[in-house]
């Protein structure tokens, strides 16, 4: 498909992205609205695009693109005798036969599309003058989506050649353009002519946002507030909705709302553009306290943490953001195929600060990065804030091409240049326009640049620095750079061909230097995280880093669990985090776990401090700290007893880290493990459970009659369950395990051992 369909077409053809058009459309308009460029977007509305592609013009077309005639034989057998039925009044019609139309919901019917629309965007780049630019050199005609097609005009008499284009396309395939609904946008001192064909006269001009894509683009305001408001608006409404249930949702449903009703309407735009000044700060508000619904027990950085870390998997707003940009730049670095927006992507970084850098800006070490990002478009401030956050190396410096000639001079720890890192020389050499190797090489003289020559464009009398920066420069080149250089030299002008090869970088975390000392049991994982190459670096390894980078202040210094200082460390022992939520445990049952381990429940010490309540255990009269609530308070000996004889029937011993930390499941014992979890699990619960009904002054306050309860109930519905669907065996080998809760008669009647 690539090879056929050309690059400003992105539907369905592998290696392209429908963020290439947004890009693309986004840097236009900024580059229009820095440089003063006068041009029109127009985007065309095709009428029922996929409904109106007639077979015949289909097969011809991807005969006229060399597919085989195998190929266009077995499209023949689809497409040739097409049948549909009409559902009228309750009923189906006779098959009607047609002869337009892809299939609803095939896999091939997108790239078909794509190659039926090909003809058409053809004959609009070869008749439409389109919009020329002089820096970057470029001409951009249209940017097409499937049957989104904008056209890029800048010569108002190019309108007139687009009718003319869509009559004949139109009278080829039977497609047609719905100008009633098509818009424009005219951007600078545009202006359409007044003697246009009547299709076109119909066209809606604005000055205001371009709805493209589902995202609104300006000419004006590079990030538009409708963009915002209309998700911010949405994003409230859901969380209203879902707010009537929220006593009906776990820890878990809760986070599994927000990441895929609420989030994920987020990603699309904030993909594209940088979000509006305090949007991501007021909807993590929101989505905290839908979290919540009231105090906030655990900090948010440990939300957002995967359930195997200790956290409840919440997806975290600025995370997500970095990510996007870490992704964009990995395109903009590796992209297989040219994307025309990556052109303009590398206009917008050399013009920064003068430093005539592209991809080089990412060669720099973080000191060597200005604070003042402003001269940058909004998106790429985001990208550049992004790539600062972590630890960025390269392998050896470039040694032939243009690699080498665009190697920096400036903060290159692959050069080093100790003249260059005074800033006064910095500033020089900027403002002379040298700041690669290939500035100080003189074509005409095949050598080096002479240091008065330097000296004059640096402004300087003295001959000094210019000689020590040349030495400097010459003597870090590797042998094979300097042959190079001197190859290019004897060549003269032109300079050689620039064939930049993809940059050898690597991504990790930067050293901590955090004011607390880390925890020996901390939450962050930064210090297992080793760097991996930029280009391979998946997007899962990246929201990790990014994760951890971001709360790295919250999460070195706090253990992985609260107990940590409650329990004596013992070789092995760590909270099992899959356990609390394994099959067998209801949701609510493996909240109450996972809060108890993050110490997310409430307790005399902790109320003390808010309420009126005493700070005293209200069953023992003891000061009432967590340790003593769900491991020291006499009341749980009886309940403790009864679990250390279970355990020990299934050959395990029960002890105050296995209570609190839970069972591994492990896959030879899963079933036994899977069972286990579930009755600790219900244990925590009773304990919890009772003491809230004896602070409410209720009755059966007694965690081991409680616990017992619990078990009996749900052994009771399983097994009715397993009954009423003929699927005992089952039953038996998941709760009658060794007979040790339940058994089953040979009459099928349900036995409780407990």
């Amino acid at each position: 498909m690539a090879d056929v369909i050309h690059p400003d077409q992105t539907y369905t053809v592998p290696g392209r992205s429908i963020f290439d058009n947004l890009f693309l459309v986004r840097d236009l308009l900024e580059l229009g609205r820095r440089d003063g460029l006068s041009f029109a977007l127009l985007s065309l509305d095709q009428e029922k695009a996929f409904d109106r592609v007639d077979h015949g013009y289909l097969l011809s077309t991807l005969r006229a693109f060399g597919f085989g005639p195998q190929f266009v034989s077995f499209l023949r057998v689809l497409y040739a005798s097409a049948e549909c039925l009409v559902r009228l009044n309750w009923t189906l019609t006779e098959p009607v036969s047609f002869g337009r139309g892809v299939r609803q919901g095939c896999p091939l019917s997108g790239q078909l599309y794509a190659l039926a629309i090909e003809p058409f965007l053809c004959l609009l780049r070869r008749r439409l003058t389109g919009l020329v630019l002089r820096e970057p050199e470029l001409r951009l005609v249209l940017s097409a989506y499937a049957d989104d097609v904008l056209l890029v005009v800048q010569d108002p008499g190019d309108l007139a050649r687009v009718e003319a284009c869509q009559a004949i396309f139109s009278a080829a395939s039977s497609a047609r353009v719905n100008w009633v609904k098509s818009s424009g946008l005219a951007v600078g001192g545009w202006r359409q002519v007044s003697s246009l064909p009547p299709a076109l006269q119909t066209i809606r001009w604005s000055a205001g946002p371009l709805l493209y894509l589902g995202v609104y683009l300006s000419a004006t305001h590079p990030s538009p507030p409708e963009n915002w408001q209309n998700l911010e608006g949405g994003v409230i409404e859901r969380i209203r909705k879902w707010t009537r249930l929220l006593r009906c949702l776990s820890l878990r449903g809760r986070a599994l709302v927000l990441n895929q009703l609420v989030l994920s309407t987020l990603w699309y735009r904030l993909n594209t553009l940088a979000p509006a000044p305090g949007f991501l700060s007021h909807l993590r508000r929101l989505i905290l306290e839908f979290f919540w619904s009231g105090l906030h027990w655990a900090p948010v950085g440990v939300l957002h943490l995967p359930l195997k870390e200790g956290g409840q998997d919440l997806k975290c707003l600025y995370t997500q953001v970095r990510v996007f940009r870490l992704q964009a730049l990995q395109r903009l670095l590796y992209s297989a195929g040219s994307s025309t927006w990556s052109i303009l992507a590398h206009a917008f970084l050399r013009r920064f600060h003068g430093l005539q850098y592209d991809r080089q800006l990412f060669y720099l070490c973080p000191r060597g990065f200005p604070r003042d990002l402003s001269g940058l478009p909004d998106f790429y401030q985001d990208l550049l804030r992004a790539w600062k956050l972590f630890s960025t190396t390269r392998s050896v410096a470039a040694i032939v091409g243009a690699d080498l000639l665009t190697e920096p001079l400036l903060h290159n720890p692959q050069l080093c240049v100790q003249a260059a890192e005074s800033r006064t020389v910095r500033q020089r050499l900027v403002l002379a326009g040298v700041t690669r190797v290939g500035d100080l090489l003189d074509y005409d003289r095949g050598d080096w640049l002479d240091p008065l020559t330097l000296a004059r464009r640096m402004g300087l009398s003295s001959l000094r620095t210019p000689r020590r920066v040349l030495q400097e420069v010459e003597a870090a080149l590797t042998p094979a750079a300097r042959a190079y250089v001197s190859r290019a030299l004897c060549e003269g002008a032109p300079r050689p061909s620039l064939t930049p090869g993809p940059p050898d970088l690597s991504i990790g975390p930067l050293p901590c230097r955090s004011q607390h000392t880390p925890h020996p049991f901390t939450a962050s994982r930064l210090h297992e995280l080793q760097p991996v190459g930029f280009q391979v670096a998946s997007r899962q390894y990246l929201y990790t880093l990014t994760l951890h980078t971001l709360h790295a202040r919250t999460l070195v210094s706090r253990p992985d669990t609260k107990w940590r200082d409650l329990l004596p460390p013992l070789e092995g022992e760590q909270p099992r985090w899959a356990s609390l939520y394994s099959t067998l445990v209801p949701r609510p049952v493996g909240d109450i776990s996972w809060r108890l381990l993050h110490g997310a429940v409430s307790t005399g010490v902790f109320l003390t401090r808010f309420t009126s309540l005493p700070e005293n255990c209200p069953f023992c009269n003891v000061r009432e700290t967590l340790a003593h609530v769900y491991l020291e308070c006499a009341r749980l000996q009886p309940l403790f007893r009864l679990l250390t004889n279970i355990l020990l029937r299934f050959w395990l011993h029960f002890s105050p880290h296995l209570f609190i930390y839970s069972l591994p499941i492990r896959g030879p014992t899963k079933s036994r493990d899977l069972l286990v979890s579930l009755l600790l699990a219900l244990a925590k619960t009773a304990i919890y459970k009772t003491r809230e009904r004896r602070l409410a002054h209720e009755a059966f306050c007694d965690c081991e009659a409680v616990f017992r309860l619990s078990v009996h109930s749900r052994i009771r519905a399983e097994f009715l369950w397993a009954a009423s669907t003929d699927s005992l065996d089952t039953f038996e080998e998941r709760w009658a395990l060794s007979g040790v809760l339940c058994s089953v008669t040979p009459s099928g009647s349900l036995r409780l051992t407990l």
